[in-house]
This record gives structure tokens, sequence and C-alpha cells, in this order.
């Protein structure tokens, strides 16, 4: 009836299900009011961790318990119904004592310890006995009592159960939704038919229980309805399902991720469309044409032009190539004596020697080794031959430097430019998750602690919320350049100069002595404090984030000139293809 999410995904999930399908290792008390003193002092129990809601004071309890067989999976180990009715007996105690949600569904989904939606706090790590938690908590037995439960639907039994089960349903299945899978679901509700299955001496004509057969049947009947069909009671819960007792903030945040991500597939669809159009109209799809035909800004059609590529597929993309790439441009003739075969910068790249030496001061360059082989060794700037880029003679091949703007603007006047956006800020991420997939997992594996098994949790949710603000850059840029008034290519220098080690000192050196002030940020201060980790946990990050970097435009050495983070060509259709290969952010223009 479903299938489970692997623990990389549940783990994303803000409820998820504690207790596996054949045993039961916590109880999940659900604390719905605010009364603190009914559990949080020294004549209860305490629990093994606290989730609480960040606005209220509403939270689960859970705590970890001897594991209670409830459900088998071989022929040869039988499952004895005692065990589970007294741990049922004891958990429906600890509810009542607590003043808790008693419904059996609240046993199996649990808020997620690890979300950030939730403030977690971790207690002790005892597994408890139910004997002394039934010392707290008089365990509740009016649940298998005769006569106890009142008869809602006197003649017949089928509908007596179906109506009382399925209304505890509605009051669940937005959290399983959201946490798990209809087979979870459908399982707490075969848990409560079962245990509301008592029918003997309360008044019916058929003075007895109903047999299993019958009880899976209105279990599957009303988990399969309720999973596909319930939206509410009385009130519309909206497109998005959210639970009834979500907090306003949380479902207006979802809420405005919803709408975003609903405008961003319009719009995408918008632009498709308009490629498309253009292509059977045999018309070179540019930017400013589809932004005209799909009626939207040329920003816009800019900004979603990488993706649009890759949805399009090479196919698509390979309509609009000629069928040969030419990088030619006006030849400029080396001199006569040169008649040496080697790869000369001027030569290479058809330039003005003219420009080249107009700025050889800037370079540092001796203009009369132009038509060598090589360019002197010991200028600030060399020409590395055998990848095509300048780079800066005393370091390795990954320390490039950026020719200033005025410089490529002049020399490489009418090429076009692909510059990575936060370079080494994006490829973090790369980094971050390999660091999980090839350190982190490995080590719980081979020692497979609990603290281990936390710490690659941890690191899952750490790569997630970095992930979200790569997502939201110029959101937050523009929010921390209102805050400090600083530019947001200064935020960006400083922090990739702090990923890379710089202390405090230099980092508000490069803030303007603004460090303080957007300290005060609760954003900015969470991702200096991820760059701290990440330095401290990923072994040589400054080298596997140049490495990373320098993979990018790799397949290009030898054929475009490569610089730093971007890389110039000279044909825009070849620029193009190469802008559709790239996966992360940057952005094409000419240089004029």
């Amino acid at each position: 009836m479903g299938s489970q999410l692997p623990r990389r995904e549940a783990f994303k999930r803000p409820y998820i299900q504690l207790n596996p399908p054949c045993n039961i290792k916590f109880f999940i008390i659900d604390i719905d009011h605010e009364d603190e003193g009914l559990w949080n002092n020294a004549e209860m129990p305490a629990p093994n961790a606290i989730i609480r809601n960040k606005n209220n004071k509403k939270c689960h309890l859970l705590f970890r318990v001897d594991d209670i067989l409830v459900k088998s999976v071989k022929d040869n180990v039988e499952v004895r119904s005692e065990p589970i009715l007294y741990a049922n007996a004891v958990y429906y105690g600890l509810c009542n004592k607590f003043k808790a949600d008693r419904a059996a569904f609240n046993n199996l989904v649990s808020k997620n310890p690890f979300h950030p939606d939730f403030n977690t706090e971790f207690i002790h790590s005892r597994v408890y006995k139910l004997k002394e938690l039934a010392e707290f908590a008089e365990p509740d037995w009016s649940v298998y009592q005769r006569g106890e439960k009142e008869n809602p639907n006197p003649d017949s039994r089928h509908l007596s159960l179906f109506h009382k089960v399925r209304h505890l349903a509605y009051q669940q299945v937005n959290q399983y939704r959201l946490g798990s899978d209809l087979e979870s679901f459908y399982q707490a509700v075969l848990k409560e038919c079962m245990a509301s299955n008592r029918f003997k001496g309360v008044g019916f004509r058929e003075d007895e229980n109903l047999p299993a057969s019958s009880v899976k049947a209105i279990a599957k009947s009303i988990a399969t309805w309720t999973w596909n069909n319930y939206t509410g009671t009385s009130c519309n819960r909206g497109i998005m399902k959210l639970p009834h007792d979500m907090e306003q903030r949380q479902k207006q945040q979802k809420a405005a991720c919803y709408v975003a991500d609903l405008k961003r597939e319009r719009t995408l669809e918008r632009l498709k469309q308009a490629f498309k159009k253009l292509l059977a109209e045999d018309a070179k799809p540019t930017q400013v044409k589809v932004a005209q035909e799909a009626e939207v800004s040329l920003s816009t059609a800019k900004r979603y032009w990488h993706e649009l590529k890759t949805v399009l597929g090479p196919a698509k993309v390979a309509a609009i190539q000629p069928e040969k790439v030419s990088l030619a441009i006006h030849k400029v003739s080396s001199p006569r004596e040169f008649k040496s075969p080697a790869l000369d910068m001027a030569y290479r790249y058809q330039l003005s020697s003219f420009l080249v030496k107009q700025h050889s001061s800037a370079l540092s360059l001796d203009s009369s080794l132009f038509n060598q082989e090589f360019l002197t060794l010991t200028s600030h700037y060399s020409f590395q031959s055998h990848s095509g880029r300048f780079i800066e003679s005393s370091s390795s091949h990954f320390n490039v430097q950026t020719l200033s703007k005025k410089i490529r603007e002049s020399v490489f006047k009418g090429w076009y430019e692909i510059d990575l956006i936060f370079s080494h800020g994006q490829m973090l991420l790369d980094v971050m998750s390999a660091h999980i997939d090839d350190v982190l997992i490995p080590k719980q594996a081979n020692s497979p602690a609990l603290w281990q098994n936390l710490e690659v949790d941890s690191w899952l949710q750490l790569v997630d919320h970095y992930g979200d603000f790569l997502n939201n850059l110029d959101i937050r840029l523009s929010s921390w350049q209102a805050l400090s008034g600083l530019s947001p290519k200064v935020l960006k220098v400083a922090l990739v100069s702090y990923l890379h080690g710089a202390g405090n000192g230099k980092l508000n050196n490069l803030l303007s002595g603004k460090l303080s002030l957007l300290m005060s940020d609760k954003q900015f201060s969470k991702l200096l404090k991820t760059f701290e980790l990440c330095r401290k946990s990923i072994k040589s990050l400054s080298v596997k984030l140049n490495r990373c970097e320098a993979e990018v435009f790799k397949p290009y050495w030898g054929q475009l000139l490569v610089i730093h983070d971007g890389i110039l060509i000279q044909d825009f259709s070849f620029a193009e293809q190469i802008s559709a290969s790239i996966k992360y952010q940057h952005t094409l223009s000419l240089l004029s």
C-alpha cells in the first residue's frame, strides 16, 4: 500500500514515524496544552527527548521503552497479545496523567526531532521498562473492559466501529501525509480498530467481537478513503492540505514557497512554449525574442535561460547551433620574424598586439616577448599554453587570477564572458555532500554508534539549509546590503575569504567594520557558523574548492581563454552552448 522513504529523505519531513511497523520502541505523548506543570516536575518520569513548537509550549514527549513486538514477519515467531495490551494501557495511563491526546495514532507519528521547525531537547538515553512507567501513571484498562464503551450504532457492530474510528483517522491523516505513507497510516488505523473491537457485553444483538477479517476490511476502507479523499470537516484546508494545528507562521512560510514554486513553473512553461514556437518558425530563439514572445521581461528570460536549456534537452539546444563552430575573428598578423610553431598568446587568440602592449604595465609583461613561445617567468602574469589561461607566475595552476574589467573590456572587446556567481560558495554544497558520502557514511557503517547516526543526520540538515541559502542568494545579499550599505560584490568577496580561513579581524576589515552589525542578522550569523564547521570538519577545504572550480572549464583548456572563475569566448553560439552545460549559477555577457 505504500513505500518507506530513504532515511535521508525522511529526515527532511517535519513529521516522521519513529516506531517501526513490527515494534513499539517509543511512547510518543502529544501535549496539546501549555500547562508544563502537569509533566515537567520531579514526580513525573523524565522523557528521553522533548520536541517543542517554536511559538508555543505544545510539544511531543518521547519515552524510549523496551521493544514490544506487535507484528512478526516470521512464521515461527508468535506475537503475544498480553504485552501489547499492557503497553497500550500504560501508554493511555501516561496520556491521562499528562492530559495528552489519547488517539492511538499519536504513538506512531512524531514531530521530527531534527527538523528546523521544532526546538528539540535531548535529556537522556535510558530505556524504560513498562513496569517503571506504570508506577508513575496508573495503567488505563478502560479501553479493554466490558461495558465501558458507548454504543453509537446499536444495530450494527460494523457501523459502530467504522464511525468511531473514522473520526480519529480524520484528525491524524494530515500528519501522516507530511511524515509517512499510506501503509503506515493503515497500520495505525488497524491498531485503533483492533483496540475498539470490544462489543461483547455492551448491548449488541450479536454479543461477540467482530472477526479479524472484518476488522481489517473496515480499517482498510477507512484508511484508503481518508488518505485519498479527506480534506477537512467543515473548513477548507487549502490546496496544500496543511494540518489544522500547524502554527500560522509556518503556514504562511509554506504557502509563500508554494506560490513561488507555482509562479516559477508557470513562467518556465511560458518560456518553453515561446522557445518552441520560434524554433518551429525557423527563427533563432535568442533571449530577447523569447522574452518578447512569452511577454516577460528580458531579465526574467535571462534568469530562466539555463534552466530552459536544461529542460528542453540537448536536442533542442543543438537545433539552434550552427553545424560548425568557428572562433575566427579578424586576424592580426604576427611579425614576419616569427618562425616558431609554439603556441603564442597574441597569435593563438588573434588579439591586437597594440592593445596587449598598451596594458603591458598593468599586466607586468615584457612586450618584446609577445611573439615567443612563452611569456617571461618573472612577470606578475604568465600565459599557460597547455591550458590557455593567464596565471600568476608564482602560484599553482589552480590559483588563477582575474584580469581587471578595464583590461578585459579593452583587449577582449566584442568577446563573450561567462562568469560564475559566488563560485566557491556554490561549490561548497558539492564538497559538503561529498563529505557525507565519502567520510561520514563509511565511518557510520564501520561503527554504527548513535552519535555517528546523529552526525550524519545533522550534516544532511546542514546541507539542506545551505542549499536553501544558495537558492535565495540574491534575496539574502539584498537584505544584507540594506542592513550594512555594502554592495553584494563586497559581501561575496568577504564571505569567500572567511570560507578560506580568514579571521574575524580580516573579515571585519573586508566588511568596512560592519561585521557586528551583520552578525545581528540571524541568517548571516548562521552562514558564518556553517563556514566555521566546514573549515573544521573538511580536510583541505580550500584545495577541494579550487579543484571543483578548475573542473568547470577544464574541457576548454587550450581551446578558449579561461580566467579564474570565468571564460572568454569569441562566438556567441558557442558561448550559449557552454552556458547551457554549466550547472552553477553564472552570467553570460558581451564585453564592450
